[in-house]
């Protein structure tokens, strides 16, 4: 059976523009709905946040870890987790 899920817009979403005030170094648990990190790789600059999602028939809720490029200025990646704790340490290896 396919699942739908309902990803919600979180003020750290590029949708709404990357702005230097919601970068951090790290997320926490208490940060992780407002800021994003920025990691660098050899080949990219990832724009990395968490933010909520839910299932559309159950309302399970997920915390979705959403990676950006800024070179390419497209999403390339979105990990669902069932804990904001599992989330974050993975939105920050």
């Amino acid at each position: 059976m396919h699942k739908i899920i309902d990803y919600f817009v979180a003020p750290q979403d590029p949708i709404l523009g990357i702005r230097s005030t919601n970068c951090v170094d790290k997320l926490n648990v208490n940060n992780w709905r407002t800021k994003a990190t920025v990691q660098n790789t050899d080949v990219d600059r990832l724009y990395v946040y968490v933010t909520t999602a839910s299932e559309i028939h159950y309302g399970q809720r997920f915390y979705c870890v959403k990676s950006f490029s800024l070179n390419r200025q497209q999403e390339i990646s979105q990990q669902l987790f069932t804990s904001a704790e599992e989330a974050v340490a993975f939105a920050n290896q």
